[in-house]
């Protein structure tokens, strides 16, 4: 494996402005870093880090040779609109990035999408990115625990469990297209449930009795 280069006191030094590091004394720095191994010390940083901006720095690396990204780091100074960005956003991170959002900023987004608050959002996004990675790796999903539990809006007489039902009830409620909804996903699913109803419970899923109207947007 090649290994890196060694550097030199005062590339660390630029590389801890980098991070946004305050330093008011750049000798004193660099005195400190001549004693002070920088790996060692950045390891000091990691309950500062902020995730989400870290996420968003590691999507433009991998799309470097993108011209969207491209244009931005040559005419932008590197910087890019919340609306360009997020086209590189994978679901998890779209999750840890409105986690990381300002309170009031969650609030306005989930009032004005879902008519839900943040809380209830958060939880969505969540569980939403855990049903996601077990469907894009092929993962079971029958008699499947999921780590995370949808919360509900007021007025849902609906208590949720771990199970499968309750990650497509959250999905039915996220989904803006009713008439889509019914025609391309619900549609699907019960002629599957039917198909092999024989072979499966419904228990399994947790799917309740009146489990077709429930998911009827």
């Amino acid at each position: 494996m090649k290994q890196k280069k060694p550097t030199t006191l005062n590339e660390q030094v630029e590389f801890l402005l980098n991070k946004n590091i305050i330093i008011e004394d750049k000798h004193a720095c660099i005195s400190f870093l001549s004693k002070v191994n920088y790996y060692c010390l950045s390891e000091y940083f990691l309950p500062f880090i902020q995730k989400e901006t870290e996420k968003c720095f590691t999507r433009i690396e991998e799309n470097s040779n993108s011209l969207v990204v491209r244009h931005h780091q040559t005419h932008c100074q590197g910087h890019f609109p919340l609306w360009v960005i997020i086209d590189f956003f994978s679901i998890g991170m779209l999750s840890h990035f409105y986690r990381g959002m300002k309170n009031p900023d969650k609030a306005a987004l989930a009032e004005k999408l879902y008519n839900i608050n943040y809380q209830i959002l958060e939880s969505w996004l969540r569980c939403l990115t855990d049903l996601r990675n077990r469907c894009a790796h092929y993962a079971r999903l029958y008699y499947w625990v999921f780590p995370a539990l949808p919360k509900m809006p007021n007025g849902i007489t609906y208590t949720p469990t771990r199970r499968l039902f309750a990650q497509l009830y959250m999905l039915k409620m996220l989904y803006p297209d009713a008439e889509k909804w019914n025609k391309e996903f619900l549609k699907p699913l019960i002629k599957l449930v039917n198909q092999y109803k024989t072979h499966i419970s419904k228990k399994h899923l947790d799917f309740p009795y009146r489990w077709k109207s429930m998911l009827t947007k």
